[in-house]
This record gives structure tokens, sequence and C-alpha cells, in this order.
């Protein structure tokens, strides 16, 4: 193969270019371990084609050696091979450093002790031979003089066999690199590690591949290729290797490196195909100048050339434009686009977390900035809340001023502002350099501390008007954020309305009690989803217990208690058990179980079976309204203390009868204080005078009266819970056999 003007050239760019990419990665990230192995892959890598560049340009022997500084550069040229224990460190470091490397700690050097070996025999052992060591010296052994060419066959042997073993320790290590990385249960399960696994897979395999054709089965096969081929293979595979890795890092932000140095990257690979094809077709026409032009070659040489650049540049910024479009999913400022993006992106963002998570790439990427804290007094997480220093807590009072700071501010600058306006000013911290106030049209939402950018300049004018429009992104991120937590402690809170609404009716009786002649009928309205009325029924044997209960306030904590209630009622009461001696203990036990400012009243009726005659008595509870058959309304006056009130009261047991056709309506005092526009309550008197005209069985008493209320009310509703219970009697049993019947 005779090679042309180009090739030359080309080895020796890319190998200057992974050289200088690896440096700088050297020299930018050299204190995180993975930039460095990295970075000594490309080094390493870098110096195969590079010698292949040189070697097509210089001198060679006959064996294909480069004759160049005594064989010096022919001898160094196996150093490119410390590339595949980089690469088996590689596979050990990413995507997360394993745990050998920690236990055995020297591993590392032991990677590279046989290519160390093999580096020092190449040098100093490879062209000397032991009789000439032996013969150099004055006063040797004679059995050494006697066996000399033994021992040059003996070391001859082991030179061969060292050559015959070695590319198999490359191999070896290549293909466990391989296995390591397909192996990985990390780049498996995370969606951008796995697009990077593809391209990673092919930086380790096609060096591998190079080096089996060009070094490994040629070995074994018995027979080297040609000396001219081999140098081709391991550069191509070489240079193929790093372009799978370049390519991670500009599509898939491989090792995170910044925007700028993939746009870098980019760049320089772009202008290097371009500078290649333009080799090519000026060795093309290089021949026909010097025959056809003669002396008059060099000048149109150079014509060519000016040509090249006027055809080159509008070529190179079309190039660049579809590579932007095409690698980073846009063309123009690509700030102005990942600011744009990040701004989509917050659309999806839930929680104060995931805003984070979106926003390091971006200052790492735009601003060169690694390290920064997101302070916002709309997080509605308790643990990131008591995670927030004191001087910013404090400032919640001043955000309305706070607008006011349009652009970032150094942090003496802004210690200076809070002493002008009178606030604590927040002490020096030495991890953050610049504040920037998270402010939207209506309100300051937090505020962004950032550390200095890592290159350790100033923000340029450029930059701080990008802050500002990264600021007002995350201002209304963190304002939508704020509304849908509400939204969500809203949601939460309905639900949680809804099931203790659900327990609560629960609570309620389902079934009517069997006793003969006997019709009832009861009703609960909460003012909210759950209220503190209550009412109940309970039979035993003959005799039908029935309540209603008001226990103060509203919501969940009169529910509380009203359940408390239900239960100590269904707990306590026994057969022939008094209602007044019923309404002690319950009092006891709310008195013990309920704080002083919580109180029920309560109305507790016993109608016994044999005679239908109704005991009750009273906790402070609006009286009942007894109508009569004849239509009598008598309202049972006798009352009591309040439940809860003091710990030991007495409660008195009184009687009434309570015969067919008779009626009798419990009620809360949410009916009888129930308000219409002008102010005035519906009363216990208009309650008697519409009771006194209800007529028919409960249910269409409650409904009635429920009626007459929604059009009295002001808001068609109720203001208070409101709690019905109607009661309307039969005919007493005959005889003490006369058992219970059906409703």
């Amino acid at each position: 193969m005779a090679p042309g003007t180009f090739l030359p050239v080309m080895y020796l760019a890319t190998g200057a270019l992974m050289l200088v990419w690896g440096l700088g990665l050297l020299r930018r990230f050299g204190h995180v371990a993975l930039h460095r192995v990295v970075a000594f892959m490309l080094f390493f890598g870098g110096l195969a084609p590079i010698l292949a560049g040189i070697s097509l340009v210089r001198p060679q022997g006959a064996e294909g050696e480069i004759i160049l500084l005594g064989g010096l550069l022919d001898r160094f040229s196996y150093a490119w091979e410390f590339f595949f224990p980089t690469l088996l460190l590689f596979s050990l470091m990413f995507p997360r450093r394993r745990a050998i490397l920690d236990r055995f700690r020297w591993l590392p050097a032991v990677l590279y002790l046989p290519h160390v070996f093999h580096l020092l025999l190449i040098l100093f052992a490879r062209r000397l031979e032991p009789s000439s060591i032996v013969k150099s010296l004055e006063s040797s052994p004679d059995f050494l003089q006697r066996h000399l060419s033994a021992l040059d066959t003996v070391w001859n042997l082991g030179i061969s066999m060292h050559g015959l073993i070695f590319p198999a320790v490359n191999l070896l290590m290549a293909l466990v690199a391989l296995i390591l990385l397909a192996r990985s249960e990390e780049l498996a399960g995370d969606a951008t590690l796995r697009r990077q696994r593809l391209f990673l897979g092919l930086s380790v395999a096609l060096p591998m591949a190079g080096y089996l054709i060009a070094e490994a089965l040629p070995v074994f096969a018995g027979r080297l290729p040609s000396a001219s081929w081999r140098p081709h293979l391991l550069s191509v595979s070489v240079i193929l290797a790093s372009g799978s890795l370049g390519y991670a890092a500009v599509r898939h932000r491989f090792l995170r490196i910044r925007l700028l140095a993939r746009r870098g990257i980019l760049d320089v690979t772009v202008s290097l195909i371009l500078a290649i094809i333009y080799l090519m077709i000026l060795d093309l026409f290089r021949g026909f100048f010097d025959v056809y032009l003669g002396n008059l070659a060099p000048l149109f040489e150079a014509g060519v050339t000016v040509f090249a650049i006027i055809l080159f540049q509008p070529l190179l910024s079309r190039v660049e434009s579809l590579l932007d479009r095409r690698l980073f999913g846009h063309s123009g400022d690509p700030r102005r686009e990942l600011l744009r993006r990040f701004a989509a992106r917050l659309g999806d963002v839930r929680d104060q977390a995931g805003m984070e998570e979106a926003l390091a790439p971006v200052l790492l990427d735009v601003f060169h900035i690694d390290s920064y804290r997101l302070l916002s007094w709309e997080c509605h997480e308790p643990a990131q809340r008591q995670a927030m220093p004191q001087w910013f807590l404090t400032l919640n009072a001043a955000r309305e001023g706070l607008r006011r700071l349009e652009e970032p501010l150094r942090w003496h600058e802004f210690q200076d502002w809070c002493r002008q306006e009178e606030l604590p000013a927040p002490p020096r911290d030495p991890r953050h350099d610049y504040v920037l106030a998270l402010r939207d049209e209506a309100n300051c939402r937090g505020l962004l501390l950032l550390a200095p950018p890592s290159d350790r300049r100033r923000l340029r004018s450029a930059d701080r008007e990008h802050l500002v429009l990264l600021a007002g992104q995350l201002a209304a991120a963190l304002r939508n954020l704020s509304l849908l937590g509400e939204l969500l402690e809203k949601r939460i809170l309905e639900e949680e309305m809804q099931l203790a609404q659900n327990i609560q009716l629960g609570l309620l009786p389902k079934t009517r009690p069997e006793i003969r002649g006997l019709s009832l009928f009861g009703t609960s309205l909460p003012s909210r989803q759950v209220g503190g009325d209550y009412y109940d029924w309970l039979q035993k044997d003959l005799d039908l217990y029935f309540v209603i209960a008001d226990v103060s306030g509203k919501g969940i904590p009169a529910a509380m208690l009203m359940a408390t209630v239900q239960a100590s009622f269904r707990a306590i009461t026994r057969p022939r058990m008094e209602p007044g001696t019923i309404l002690g203990e319950l009092n006891r036990i709310v008195y013990e179980n309920s704080p002083r400012d919580r109180f029920v009243t309560l109305w507790l009726g016993r109608l016994r079976g044999e005679d239908h005659v109704i005991e009750y008595a009273s906790a402070g509870h609006p009286p009942p309204i007894l109508t009569r058959h004849g239509g009598a309304t008598v309202p049972l006056q006798e009352g009591g203390m309040l439940l809860g009130a003091f710990p030991d009261v007495a409660f008195e047991t009184h009687h009434i009868p309570f015969g067919e056709g008779d009626r009798l309506v419990c009620y809360t005092d949410g009916v009888s204080e129930t308000e219409n526009t002008s102010g005035e309550q519906f009363s216990d008197r208009r309650l008697m005078e519409l009771l006194s005209q209800l007529r028919g069985d409960p249910e269409e008493v409650v409904a009635g009266l429920l009626r007459d209320l929604a059009r009295f009310s002001a808001s068609g509703e109720p203001d208070d819970d409101c709690t019905l219970l109607v009661l309307r009697g039969g005919r007493p049993p005959t005889a003490a056999g006369d058992g219970a019947g059906n409703a």
C-alpha cells in the first residue's frame, strides 16, 4: 500500500487531538479518578496513530521499524499498549467504583506491571545478547565462556515466548473490561447510561478487534502480516474507539463534560475531517499541476487553497448547524437553548428535589458552576425547612423588598444590602460567592446561592443576563410547586374528611328496632363533611334506648369526641338501666377523655316496652317536643349539667307516658339557631308552631321540617350541624307475653 499525503496527516492530527483531549481532561478534572483514567486512555490511545503517521513518512528498516533517533522511537512504539490496562481500570470505575479497588488499593499498579516489564524488555534487552555482555567482562567464569551460544539460545527463546504470551495478556484485559461493562447493573437500569453503554462498548471492542487482527492472530497463526498494514489496523481501530468515546461525551453527556467542552470536541472534529478532505483533493490535483503547469504549479496550488477556504467556510457552518440539531437537538445559541429546554423540563417536576436535579447540569454547562444551594420559602417539606439557615427564614418578612434584587449580587454586596434594609445579614459562606433572588411579578419565592465558577472567572454580562432568565424560570416553578402543594394538601384533606364522613355515617344506626307499633326515623346533616351531632338507638329486650347529642365545636375534633360518646353509650348501657345512671357514667368518661374546653349536650330516653312509658334524662340539651295524639305540644324542659364539665355529677331520671299516636321530636341547636338574611333565628317557638302543623310518619315530619329550614336559612342550608330524631308511639302490648313485632 503506497501511503498518500493525507494518511500521515490524518494519523498525526487525530492522534494529537486525542492527546489534547486527554491532557485537557487531566488538567481540568485530574482530581476525579474516572476522568483521570479516561484521560490516560486517550493519551495512550493517541500514541498509536501518531506513531503510525510517523512510520509513513520516516525511513524504515527491513522489518518495518522506524529508523529515528537510533531506533529509540520504534522501541517506544510499544508504549501505546498501556491503553489496555487503562481500559480495564476504566471498567472497574464506571459507572461506579467497584469494591475490589477499595479492598486492594495496589491493584491499579499491578495492572500496569506486565506492560512496564514489556516496555523495559523492549528498550534494554531485545537487541542485547548475553554473549556480548559476558565477552565484555574482563574476568568471567570459564563455564560461561564455554556455553555462550547456549545462553544466547535460551535468552532468545525467552524473548520469543514473551512475544507469544503478551498479546494474550492485552486481549484478556480488553475482554474482561468488555464483560464488566456488559454485565453492569447500573448501565442496564439507567436510560442515559444504557445509551452510553453502546458507544463505550465500541471503545473497548474496536481496539481489541484491531489488536487481535494486527498482533495476536498473526502470532498464533505462525506468520506476520505486511509491516505496512499493521499500523493502519491498530490506528484505525483506536481512532474509531476514541470517536465512540467522543460521541458518548458529546451526545449522551458521558463524564458530564460541560457544554462548551462538548462543542469544542465537535468543532475540532469537524474541522479535522474537512482538512483531511482538503488534503485528499490537493493530493489528487498535485500530480496534474506538476505535469501540465510546471513552474506555475505552486501558484495554482495556492489558488486551490484560497478556493477551499471560501468553499469550506459556509460548508463548515452548515455542517456544524446540522450536527447541532442532530446531537444537541437545536441550532443557535446553545446556552439559551439549554435554558429553554430546562424550562420545559420544569413543567414535569413535582418537588424541589426534582427541580434541583434538573438545575445541576444547567448550572454546570452554562455557567461552569458545580455547587449551589436552592432555598425557598414555598417549601412544604418539614425536613427541608428545618435544614434552612435561620437568616434565610428571618428574611421571609422582607420578601417584598427582595423583589428589587434584579441581578445576582456578590456575597458581600448582599450583606451590605441586608444591612441597608435593617435586616439580619447572612454570615460569610465560603462555599458560595453569588446570591440570586428568585422573583416573579407577585413575590420573591426564594434565593439561589451559587459557588464561584470552577474556572475562577467573574460572571460576565451575558452570564448575568442568563442567570436573570434562569431566576424567572425557577420562581415560576416554585410558584407552581407551591400551588401544587396546596392542591395536594387540600385533596388529601378532602380524602381524609371523606373517609371520616364515611366512618361517622357508619356509626349511625342502620336497622329499626323491633317494637310493635313504634316507628322512628333519624337524620344528621353536618355543616361540614363531618360534625359533632349524633343520634342513636339501642334495643335491650323490650326496652328501646334512644339518644341525641351535640358536641361543642365542628369538624374533626367534634367528630372524634362524638365517636367516643357513641362507643361509650353502647358499651355501658345494660337492660333496665335508668337514663340518669347512664348519663353519670358517660359524664365521667367524657370528663376523663376530652379537653376542658370540650363539652357534650345529650338527651337520653328509654321507652319501656311493657307500658310505653318514656324515662329520660338531659345533660343540657335542647328540650325535645312531645306532641300528643290530640294535638297538644309539650316541651320536655327538665335539664341537667353538660357532659364533661365536672367529674362527679348526678343526673335525675324523669318519666312521661308515650301513648298511641303520640310523637316525640328530638333535635340539636343547629335546627333552632338557623338564621335568615336578617340574622333572625328559627327559634324554639317557630319550631313548635311548625311541628303542630306537620302530620304523617317520622320520615314525612323530618322532610317537612328540613324544607322549611332551607327556605328560612340565608344560605339555603343550615349554618350548624342539624340532627333530628322522631318517634311515633303505637299501641302498648296487652299481655306480658305480647312480644316485639315489626316496626
